[in-house]
C-alpha cells in the first residue's frame, strides 16, 4: 500500500486482482500528514477512517502509461540485461534498446520481488511497447488473459510471458506497472 503527497491512495492485494486507486479529500490529507488518521490504518483498521478524508473512496483500477519489463531469476542467473537483451529477438530488441534502467534494492522489503537481494535491472516501456513486446511472447498458461495473452485493458496488475532465443531457449519476463513513486511492486503490500 502506497499514500502519496497528493492524497493518492494505492494498494496492491496478495490477490491477482491488481493496484487499486482511491483518492484522500485536501482534510484527509492534512489527517495524515498530522497523524489524526494514522498512515497504518489503512492496512489494519479502514473502517477507522472517516469518510470524510476520501474525496473518492470508490476503488478503482489504477493505471500506468510505464511499465517495467523484468527478465525472471533463472534468466538474469545467466548474465547481464544487455547480454540477455542481446538473445532477444530483432523486432525486441529494437524495442527495448536504451530503456534499461536500475531500481534499488527496495528499502521497504516488500515491494519489489521475493529472492531479489539488491538492485534489480528491467526495461522501462510505454504502454505500446510493452503491448508491442507481449505480441511477440508466449503468455504462462492460466495468467494474463485468456489462453495468456496480454490483456491489453489492464495496466494495473502484473502479466508473465516468455519470450524464445534464436537457439530455442525460453527467456521469462514479467511486465508490472510502474508507480507514481517510480517503483512497481510484484506481490501485495
Amino acid at each position: 500500500m502506497f499514500v502519496y503527497a497528493d492524497g493518492r491512495v494505492l494498494i496492491h492485494p496478495d490477490t491477482a486482482s491488481g493496484i487499486t486507486e482511491m483518492q484522500l479529500s485536501t482534510a484527509g490529507i492534512e489527517a495524515v500528514r498530522s497523524g489524526e488518521v494514522p498512515a497504518d490504518s489503512f492496512v489494519v483498521a479502514p473502517w477507522t477512517i472517516p469518510t470524510s478524508a476520501w474525496a473518492n473512496s470508490v476503488a478503482r483500477e489504477y493505471s500506468s502509461d510505464l511499465s517495467a519489463v523484468c527478465p525472471d531469476a533463472a534468466a538474469t542467473q545467466a548474465g547481464t540485461l544487455p547480454a540477455l537483451q542481446d538473445r532477444l529477438p530483432t523486432a525486441v530488441r529494437r524495442i527495448l534498446a536504451g530503456t534499461i534502467t536500475t531500481f534499488a534494492a527496495d528499502p521497504y522489503g516488500i515491494g519489489m520481488a521475493p529472492n531479489l537481494d539488491g538492485a534489480v535491472e528491467c526495461w522501462i516501456l510505454t504502454r505500446s511497447q510493452s503491448i508491442a513486446v507481449w505480441e511477440q511472447s508466449r503468455g504462462f498458461e492460466g495468467l494474463g488473459g485468456p489462453d495468456g495473452e496480454f490483456v491489453s485493458g489492464r495496466h494495473d496488475q502484473g502479466q508473465w510471458g516468455t519470450l524464445i532465443d534464436p537457439d530455442g531457449s525460453w527467456i521469462g519476463f514479467n511486465v508490472e506497472p510502474v508507480l507514481p513513486h517510480g517503483g512497481f511492486v510484484f506481490w501485495g503490500g
